[in-house]
């Protein structure tokens, strides 16, 4: 699954979105699953200037 993050200054994710077009599920609730947690548990480095960045995340969930 590949997202688009929004990161504050502080370094928190405070948006994801699922790039539909690199993204192999279709499943909305697994969709939906990994873009809260990933916006819960992921951290970034605070931006020594409080500056928002963009960037590209990349998540591989296996079934078992």
């Amino acid at each position: 699954m590949h997202l688009k993050l929004t990161v504050s200054g502080s370094g928190d994710v405070t948006n994801a979105v699922c790039i539909k077009s690199k993204t192999t599920t279709t499943d909305q609730s697994i969709i939906n699953d990994v873009v809260r947690q990933v916006i819960k548990q992921v951290r970034y480095k605070k931006d020594p200037k409080d500056r928002p960045a963009f960037c590209f995340f990349t998540v591989k969930v296996n079934a078992n």
